[in-house]
């Protein structure tokens, strides 16, 4: 995360299949704890390159995976909130790419687990965003 915030250029230059491979490992193989940690630096880099932290989400299958994770109604109350807090962040810097991520990886997702009467994605995506913040607030 420090070297995100003192040199994202030179970081995201010389190191994008890594930190993209880095982050295809940790999704969904560590605990709680771990996954938010990994969240946190995934919002630093969409916070100081928005654009740049988008398309190593995308292109390299992590926003795929935390997507499906967050989808499967496996993941705790802090992670999904976590994760789509995340995606919220990419939805309100580029709404149009965000629906185009979402319709790309529409077809490798079932959203019946998360959201059975939301006929897409996107639809099954802002139901459970409430959902997770109606649980938060209790």
């Amino acid at each position: 995360e420090s070297f995100l915030l003192l040199a994202p250029t030179e970081m995201l230059q010389h190191h994008p299949s890594a930190l993209a491979r880095l982050f295809t490992l940790i999704m969904g193989n560590v605990k709680d704890g771990g996954t938010l940690m990994a969240v946190e630096v995934l919002e630093t880099l969409l916070t100081v390159r928005p654009a740049e932290g988008r398309d190593l989400l995308e292109h390299s299958g992590v926003a795929q995976k935390m997507i499906t994770m967050v989808m499967s109604g496996e993941e705790g109350t802090l992670v999904a909130a976590a994760i789509l807090s995340l995606f919220s962040r990419v939805a309100a810097f580029d709404t149009p790419s965000f629906l185009l991520l979402l319709e790309r990886i529409a077809p490798t997702i079932s959203v019946t687990a998360a959201a059975p009467s939301s006929p897409t994605l996107a639809a099954a995506y802002a139901d459970l965003c409430v959902e997770k913040v109606d649980q938060l607030m209790l």
